[in-house]
């Protein structure tokens, strides 16, 4: 597993929206396999479009971000901050989401699916045609 620093992180996901902006013509789509984004931050951000693959993501701060069309697969959450987090037609599948703080979450026509919540803090979870398939304790 790669661990990405934020410099790296920031490029990643610059050059990602650029082509996406650009339909293709600029920048390149980001790939996220196998990576350790392990104390780095998408605070306030804006992320489209991707997939994040067996990703670390241990005292990460999404505070605030903007996900739409995202899919997270068999990804790792600890100490996760999602404040305020908007969450729209995204897959959160296989993952661990455990003692991720969820305060505040806008999860909209999203999937959540065999993933685990153990100790996560769920205060004031807005949930908007979002389908809970299951949740593994």
């Amino acid at each position: 597993m790669k661990k990405l620093t934020q410099e790296e992180l920031d490029k990643l996901v610059e050059t990602h929206q650029l082509f996406k902006s650009s339909k293709g013509k600029l920048g390149r789509p980001a790939s996220f396999i196998d990576l350790d984004l392990s104390d780095l931050s998408l605070e306030e951000g804006l992320l489209k479009s991707t997939a994040f693959t067996n990703c670390l993501f241990k005292n990460f701060n999404f505070k605030g971000a903007k996900l739409k069309h995202i899919a997270f697969r068999d990804c790792k959450f600890i100490n996760t901050d999602f404040t305020n987090t908007y969450i729209n037609k995204c897959l959160i599948e296989d993952c661990d989401l455990s003692t991720s703080i969820l305060k505040g979450l806008h999860f909209k026509e999203s999937l959540i699916n065999n993933s685990l919540l153990n100790g996560s803090n769920v205060i004031y979870l807005e949930l908007t045609e979002q389908h809970i398939l299951k949740i593994v304790k």
